[in-house]
């Protein structure tokens, strides 16, 4: 029997179960080689009862950790080829070459990890070169074309889930929105990426990986959320295949759950003290980036997904994502987030409970799981999220009798009015305003003395001689002419862009400071710099020159600001003016 037929009903093994042994270590591996560790039902010979099966009490109780140390030590002094359009087949052989070698030794030394360990470290050094990949999208088409990507993808359902993980990271950098783009053929490599049935296979790794405190697992499922992020920003109708076979959905809602709380503790707590005597709360395990990580791919995924799929997801049936939602931002109607990541994992949060309202049996669901009230309760303490909770209810509420009902009957019109006349509790959380934190800026430039305002003039000095030195250069010679109108080169826009790349870009960015500065309410600082202006001869008609120069060079789609400058440099002339009127009046 051919070698290949032997292990062919070991090379892909999805539905194989990969919880390690309770013991940290069963064969006395050490540490250095803890990502290749002996995964019981591989050598079970389930999957082809080619050796039979092999019982955990025949296997060696130790092996030698000398022989694995230096089976590692000889891996890393092994010069790893670099990948090129002109290796990348022989790569991709022995890449082939080393999947084989390991299946090999699994099945013939089934019963002795300590002769296949070093095919399987041989075989992990040789997935992650495949990193490099993504350096040079150039190589995308000969990546498929060689077979490397069949095989890299065919590792995913590998036994040993350490070097599954491995593979899973080399794929969070190939499918990289930024490297597929730069690829000859975007398209033709998104196609060849869901084509291989990378999507369900990445979710199927999702779904064997556990979380018990191991930092390889954790990493594993970091990347795998990674590559079905990626894929969605590369795809949004995959949302609709994750949706469907239901196992990405149902981890997501699991993994966003809020941490539990124990009953001991005061009232103004949000955790309690834990078996070990360790406070658990909410800050404690928001801090878990695998947490935002989800929340982050579940709201992305919600907003992608048709009508009758958010109706699913958000039922019972389905994967009762209303109700795991509330339960998710139900903590933050008594306490603030405590960090910028928790911030952003509660915003998520609400996004993602929004995307299930634009569907009305999710308002229904909502309206019987009290989330009105909680909203409402959100809104009442004045709590950090009190945006967000008013946004959930203007979704809740559409098209809503029942849901506007009950927001009438638990006073929610009390609360809003008190918001829409600018009322806050005193002591409650107050969003600062933009006007705040304009004041803030603005007391910047006032600190010792106008300093700032003051170097922010020499700065112009120095730019505004830069680019004038540029734009008054000689015109290019006869034959630099002639190269420039063969390629089509505008000689005003050659001496534009030569000058700002010798200054002027700068100088427009000051002009644009000083603009604001002038027109930003602040009478002090308007005027500090009207008289530090005077002083140095700086003529206020060659700034907005300046402004109206950078605006007709903006692009069309930047038509809001364009406005927004030409408006700025109108002010800006008129603020200039009015102290000469006022005079001419006194006069």
């Amino acid at each position: 029997m051919e070698l290949e037929e032997i292990i062919k009903p070991y090379s892909l093994a999805p539905e194989r179960n990969t919880t390690r042994p309770a013991s940290d270590n069963p064969q006395g591996i050490p540490s250095s080689a803890k990502r290749h560790q002996v995964d019981p039902n591989a050598l079970s010979g389930e999957a082809g009862g080619v050796q039979g099966k092999v019982s955990l009490e025949d296997l060696p109780d130790e092996i030698d950790t000398s022989a694995v140390e230096k089976i590692l030590e000889q891996a890393d002094e092994v010069h790893v080829e670099e990948i090129t359009e002109a290796s990348i087949r022989r790569c991709a052989a022995q890449l082939e070459r080393r999947v084989k070698k390991n299946q090999h030794d699994r099945i013939k030394f089934a019963s002795n990890p300590e002769k296949w360990i070093k095919s399987e470290v041989d075989l992990d050094e040789e997935v992650k070169r495949w990193t490099q990949v993504a350096a040079d999208p150039s190589l995308f088409p000969l990546l498929f074309e060689s077979g490397a990507f069949e095989v890299l993808t065919s590792l995913l359902s590998h036994a040993n889930t350490d070097l599954a993980v491995d593979v899973v990271e080399v794929f969070s950098e190939l499918t990289e929105a930024d490297s597929v783009m730069e690829a000859p053929d975007p398209q033709a490599v998104v196609d060849q990426l869901v084509g291989s049935h990378l999507p369900e296979m990445v979710v199927d790794l999702l779904c064997r990986l556990k979380e018990d405190g191991s930092e390889d697992d954790a990493l594993g499922i970091s990347s795998c959320l990674s590559v079905v992020e990626n894929l969605l920003e590369l795809q949004p109708s995959l949302a609709t295949t994750f949706a469907q076979a239901q196992k990405l959905p149902a981890f997501l809602f699991k993994r966003i759950r809020p941490p539990p709380v124990a009953a001991a503790g005061s009232a103004g707590a949000v955790g309690g003290t834990a078996g070990g005597g360790g406070r658990v709360g909410v800050s404690a395990y928001v801090t878990d980036g695998t947490r935002l990580h989800a929340a982050e791919v579940l709201a992305s995924l919600l907003q992608q997904l048709q009508p009758q799929e958010k109706t699913q997801l958000g039922g019972r049936t389905g994967g009762d994502g209303v109700d795991r939602l509330l339960r998710a931002v139900a903590p933050y109607r008594k306490k603030d987030p405590e960090s910028a990541q928790e911030e952003e994992l509660v915003l998520n949060l609400f996004d993602a409970l929004c995307s299930l309202l634009l569907v009305e049996s999710n308002r229904e669901l909502l309206g019987k799981q009290q989330g009105v009230e909680l909203m409402l309760r959100i809104i009442k303490e004045r709590r950090f999220f009190t945006p967000q909770a008013v946004k959930a209810l203007d979704f809740a509420l559409m098209d809503s009798p029942a849901n506007c009902a009950t927001f009438v009957e638990r006073l929610g019109l009390r609360f809003l009015f008190s918001m829409f006349l600018g009322k806050v509790k005193e002591g409650g959380h107050k969003p600062k305003k933009p006007d705040d934190l304009i004041a803030r800026v603005l007391n910047k430039f006032q600190e010792c003395g106008f300093e700032k305002i003051e170097r922010l003039l020499e700065l112009r000095e120095t730019f505004a001689s830069r680019a004038g030195k540029s734009k008054n250069k000689s015109q290019p010679n006869e034959e630099l002419q002639e190269i420039n109108k063969e390629l089509g080169v505008d000689p005003e826009e050659r001496r534009y862009l030569d000058a700002c790349e010798a200054g002027l870009s700068v100088l427009q960015q000051i002009d644009c400071i000083i603009v604001r500065l002038t027109n930003a309410g602040n009478a002090m600082v308007r005027m500090r710099l009207m008289d530090l202006m005077k002083m140095k001869n700086i003529d206020h008609c060659k700034i907005e020159a300046v402004l109206r120069e950078f605006a007709n060079h903006m692009d069309e789609r930047a038509s809001a600001q364009k406005l927004e400058l030409l408006s700025l440099a109108k002010y800006f002339d008129e603020a200039w003016n009015a102290p000469d009127e006022e005079e001419e009046e006194e006069e």
